[in-house]
């Protein structure tokens, strides 16, 4: 490779990098000010306090073991409620 090939390939490759890390940030500034806008929504904190559940911001996995053990003790009482 000659030393223009470097220079043109190390250009090229800051300008990627550069590009990548714009990207990156602006996916990251969307999911932040989305996620503020949600947990601000007038409507869902209303909606949350009238039925005496605090909305609060919660990972998918914790959703989703929530979900899981709601779930298996539903089936746990329809079994137990068809065979008494």
């Amino acid at each position: 490779m000659s030393n223009d090939m470097k220079v043109m390939f190390l250009i090229g490759g800051i300008i990627f990098a550069g590009y990548i890390f714009g990207l990156l940030k602006a996916i990251m500034w969307g999911h932040k000010s989305q996620e503020e806008e949600r947990l601000n929504d007038p409507e869902l904190r209303n909606y949350y306090s009238r039925y005496n559940n605090p909305y609060e911001k919660k990972s998918n996995g914790v959703v989703l073991k929530e979900k899981t053990k709601r779930t298996k003790r539903q089936k746990r009482k329809q079994y137990e409620n068809r065979y008494r």
